[in-house]
């Protein structure tokens, strides 16, 4: 085959000779024949998708391409939960001979709510006849495309004017609601066992109410005679030692989780600190390697 006037030899308009191929691999040592085997990796190592479609990972066959080959793929979460934000996928792909392209497609699973732009990895492992390229994993990026809290608010946010959202004022809170309660983990069964404890304070200042009744016009009221009524059949000081436990018992147990409220149950922190982090990487996304360079203090700064 010639050169052109630029220099340059022209691509073959037909498939190489097999024969040829192996011949140009005869001979060679161990490592110079495990160089002709054909190299299968990701077309590139990032690829980028809306939460509102299905993403499509394209591989690409680099080498002789005269035989099949076969590689297995599967995909690991990231911040991006299997389930939650996409589903998992695995599988083999086979390539014909002379086949160059294949593509396997994951399904994203989409959400009306605000969410960062979250990612999850996909890799693969030679099978048959091929060896791994350079790119053996690569990230997917998806991109959430709901304003916050919710993308039925979209069309007011866009108006850039707070008079329509003013007006959504009771939506806009519950969507908020839902937002933090679905998104932020552990915030729904905090928020929970604090209503929960919350109400059973109201009843314990119920119950208060009708202990001192209790006390005043049966334990220590001077013309009662009738012992049947006391909790303790005959003894006034001993009931009146049990109604100081109930009175008492209670108050402890409730100091103890007015303490685990304010502490490990606090919600407050964890909501705020799940909203920066959202509009933070929402909008700046790094790769692992340039993570593990910036320093926390740097982030916690921007």
């Amino acid at each position: 085959m010639g050169w052109d006037k630029h220099g340059y030899q022209p691509l073959p308009t037909s498939a190489p000779d097999a024969d040829g191929l192996e011949l140009a691999c005869r001979g060679y040592s161990t490592l110079q024949k495990s160089q002709c085997e054909d190299e299968v990796q990701f077309a590139r190592s990032q690829f980028f998708c809306t939460e509102d479609r299905d993403i499509t990972i394209r591989l690409m066959r680099i080498g002789r391409l005269d035989t099949s080959c076969s590689v297995k793929y599967w995909t690991e979460d990231g911040s991006a939960k299997a389930g939650i934000k996409y589903k998992a996928v695995s599988g083999k792909i086979e390539f014909a001979p002379w086949e160059y392209s294949k593509s396997f497609t994951v399904p994203i699973l989409g959400s009306s709510t605000f969410d960062t732009d979250l990612e999850f990895k996909a890799s693969l492992q030679a099978v048959k006849d091929c060896k791994l390229g350079a790119i053996k994993s690569c990230r997917v990026l998806v991109i959430d495309t709901d304003v916050f809290p919710g993308s039925q608010f979209t069309h007011a946010i866009n108006q850039h004017d707070e008079a329509p959202l003013r007006e959504k004022g009771v939506p806009l809170v519950i969507s908020y609601m839902r937002l933090a309660l679905l998104s932020v983990p552990g915030v729904w069964w905090k928020a929970l066992l604090t209503v929960i404890w919350d109400q059973l304070e109201n009843a314990y200042d119920i119950g208060i109410i009708y202990l001192r009744v209790y006390l005043i016009d049966v334990v220590l009221h001077p013309e009662k005679t009738d012992d049947e009524d006391l909790l303790v059949k005959g003894n006034r000081k001993m009931t009146a030692a049990l109604l100081s436990v109930l009175w008492i018992g209670p108050c402890i147990v409730l100091f103890c989780i007015e303490r685990l409220k304010n502490g490990p149950w606090y919600m407050g922190d964890a909501l705020k600190d799940n909203l920066k982090v959202n509009i933070f990487r929402k909008y700046l996304s790094y790769t692992e390697e340039s993570r593990k360079r910036s320093p926390l203090e740097e982030l916690m700064g921007a």
